[in-house]
């Protein structure tokens, strides 16, 4: 048995397409691409194929990533060539590597890095500023809720953010870099949360948070840049 880790793009319009759509159009592209595959034993044999944290709705990636187990040794590159020549062109795969590591992905996945894209009419950089920094340093209370499925109810629980955001900045983005103000204001986000077993934050549960906490935003887009390990580098 050979396990490789692959990374991949979900861009575009993709990035509406549900995490079990994913899984599933990629078992599809693994067999329409003739790689040697282990299946599962059982009555109901699948691709023994293993997704990274699953992205939210919406947000864009160029930083995901599967692993998989092949029965026989493959050049990489032709791996890689092989997936892409069957993935739709939203979805590429960036590289892959061999693993033989014995933990599993979700465990070497320790952080996730993100890039914001905020436009608004009345935005306060030094005071957005400054809320981020309170957010990863003393932290900020808020309220999650989630589905408790054994008791079919929905579950609130008090969270701090400074457990879940490791970094946080934003910068101004200035057209032919001029400093005069211009409407709406487009600001930057670099965020890099925190990713466990106890799950990681949502775009849009922070960008919800901003704007209980006063920050004005009118349009934004998210894009997901990187996985990262225990010591912030990138999984591949």
């Amino acid at each position: 048995m050979y396990k490789i880790l692959c990374k991949y793009t979900k861009t575009g319009n993709l990035k509406f397409i549900s995490h079990l759509d994913i899984l599933r159009l990629m078992q599809r592209a693994i067999c329409r691409a003739k790689l040697p595959a282990k299946y599962s034993e059982g009555f109901n044999p699948h691709i023994k194929i293993a997704f990274g944290f699953p992205l939210s709705l919406g947000v864009e990636s160029i930083g995901e990533y599967f692993e998989l187990e092949l029965t026989e040794k493959l050049d990489i590159e032709k791996i890689v060539d092989a997936l892409n020549n069957v993935l739709p062109n939203k979805i590429r795969i960036l590289g892959a590597k061999y693993y033989d590591g014995k933990e599993s992905l979700m465990s070497i996945s320790n952080y996730a890095e993100y890039l914001i894209n905020i436009e608004s009419n009345s935005l306060d950089i030094e005071y957005l500023n400054n809320l981020l920094t309170k957010m990863t340093k003393e932290g900020l209370m808020y309220m999650k809720e989630k589905m408790n499925k054994s008791k079919n109810k929905l579950v609130k629980k008090e969270i701090n953010t400074k457990d879940f955001i490791h970094y946080a900045s934003v910068k101004k983005i200035n057209k032919d870099n001029k400093v005069e103000l211009e409407y709406p204001i487009k600001a930057k986000l670099e965020i890099v949360f925190k990713t466990s077993g106890e799950g990681s934050m949502k775009v849009s549960d922070f960008v919800k948070l901003l704007e209980e906490n006063a920050v004005v935003i009118d349009y934004y887009t998210a894009m997901k840049i990187e996985a990262l390990d225990v010591n912030l580098k990138p999984i591949l």
